[in-house]
C-alpha cells in the first residue's frame, strides 16, 4: 500500500501469512504504524501516511 512517503507492508503473526499483525513502514523501517477506524495509516516515527480506500464521503478526510 502505497503512502505519502514510502509504502506500507502488512506484517503477520505466522509464516503461512493468516494472522495480519500491523504494519511496517517501508520510509523509515519502523513498526510504529497506526490504524484508524476509517482504515488511514499513519507512522508515528516519520508521519507517512496513507488516506483510506475509496468507499468513504469526502468529509470525512
Amino acid at each position: 500500500m502505497s503512502g505519502t512517503e514510502g509504502a506500507f507492508v502488512p506484517t503477520y503473526l505466522d509464516d503461512g501469512l493468516n494472522e495480519e499483525y500491523g504494519y511496517y513502514c517501508g520510509n523509515c523501517d519502523s513498526t510504529d504504524v497506526s490504524i484508524d477506524s476509517m482504515e488511514r495509516l499513519r507512522c508515528a516515527n516519520c508521519g507517512n501516511t496513507r488516506k483510506p480506500d475509496e468507499g468513504y464521503d469526502d468529509a470525512y478526510l
